[in-house]
């Protein structure tokens, strides 16, 4: 669990800035806010992987891990035509379940501990002594994990949710002895909305391994990310503000953007995160070239897949579900209200830019980009 959070934490945090200042042009106080901050982030990563890392192991990571993964991955490389009768940490029923989805597919679990166990020391020593940006940072983790995750999730698309979300709710390992089956189903039952976690995968994946023309979705979102990276790191070395290739231009809301995630107070972290969206997206000089870059027809279809599948609503389900375990579990020492429903619609809607910067200029510009990319996709 520990290199897993890791991996995600790689992702949020994103890492330091060595970038160059301009020598022309003064940073602002919120994007020096930030750089300090992402310099504090970096600086905590780095220490963390002093415990995750140890060069004596097969695996470079640290003993423990290893041996963790090692155990795991006896149970999840199995055999694709191998029947099961019992299995200490996969289970026989996520075996079978993961079996239906053909050789290549059923060997996704395998392939993930793998990687863990044969790459992810090398990723997270390259991240460290390599990611020297944030364009980097993202690039490195685009290219090594993002993609080649969807690679291959994608290529198994039309069932792998059903195949996941079953597993869970018929685990069967033997590991599970150790709190008893009926323990199990009723936190399952209780605490976990199994259908909004398989609706919102089925989602998240439609709008992943979209092709829109001769558009990879997934290849445009990370090409997206990267991109922003680039321009915040401009931001951060001192770009003018009329710059529409840097984001200059927000930094006061990126100073509360920046307070607000140091306060902890999760209402102000979004309302101020749709502030600097809208501030950024709906400058009538930069309109058009964020549409170019950021609001591509995957991202029109993206919007429209998530509205059909129902996606906020979902999360909000299983929200609603954690806040439940939260409530009852006080020594966890995490806040039943620190997620709610209105934080959540806040925070996707900023990725519906036609409608944030809607009146404006800029919205016409975003509505044309719709009805351009409504014509590729719909032939409308």
């Amino acid at each position: 669990m520990k290199i897993l959070f890791i991996c995600l934490v790689l992702v949020t945090a994103l890492v330091t800035i060595n970038a160059k200042k301009d020598k022309k042009q003064k940073v602002g106080p919120g994007f020096k806010a930030l750089k300090a901050a992402l310099y504090g982030m970096k600086s905590e990563m780095d220490n963390s992987l002093e415990y995750m890392l140890d060069e004596n192991t097969e695996s470079g990571l640290d003993g423990e891990a290893e041996e963790f993964l090692k155990m795991i991955q006896q149970s999840v490389c199995f055999d694709p035509e191998e029947s099961c009768t019992s299995d200490k940490y996969f289970g026989c029923n996520c075996i079978k379940e993961f079996q239906n989805l053909g050789a290549e597919c059923s060997q996704i679990p395998c392939k993930i501990v793998t990687f863990l166990l044969d790459d992810f020391a090398t990723f997270l020593k390259d991240f460290r002594d390599e990611a020297v940006s944030m364009e980097a940072a993202i690039d490195m983790v685009m290219e090594r994990i993002y993609i080649p995750m969807m690679d291959m999730a994608c290529e198994c698309s039309d069932r792998l949710s059903e195949a996941t979300f079953t597993c869970i709710k018929n685990y069967d390992a033997e590991v599970i002895e150790s709190i008893g089956q009926s323990m199990y189903q009723t936190v399952i039952e209780n605490f976990l909305d199994i259908d909004s976690m398989k609706s919102v995968m089925d989602a998240v994946l439609a709008m992943q391994c979209n092709e829109v023309g001769d558009d990879v979705c997934y290849e445009d979102f990370a090409n997206q990310v990267t991109t922003w990276g680039k321009m915040m790191d401009k931001s951060m070395a001192g770009a003018k503000r009329k710059d529409c290739s840097a984001y200059s231009r927000i930094d006061n809301q990126i100073a509360k953007y920046t307070s607000a995630l140091e306060s902890g107070d999760m209402s102000e972290f979004f309302t101020n995160y749709y502030g600097l969206v809208k501030k950024a997206a709906c400058d009538k000089k930069c309109a058009k070239n964020q549409a170019e870059v950021f609001y591509t027809c995957c991202s029109v279809e993206a919007i429209d897949l998530a509205e059909e599948y129902k996606f906020i609503e979902n999360i909000g389900n299983i929200v609603s579900k954690v806040r439940n375990l939260m409530a009852i579990s006080p020594d966890t020492g995490l806040d039943a209200d620190l997620f709610n429903m209105e934080d959540l619609q806040t925070y996707f809607s900023s990725y519906d830019v036609e409608e944030v910067c809607s009146g404006t200029k800029a919205g016409k510009i975003y509505s044309k980009k719709r009805k351009e990319c409504e014509k590729e996709i719909y032939d409308f």
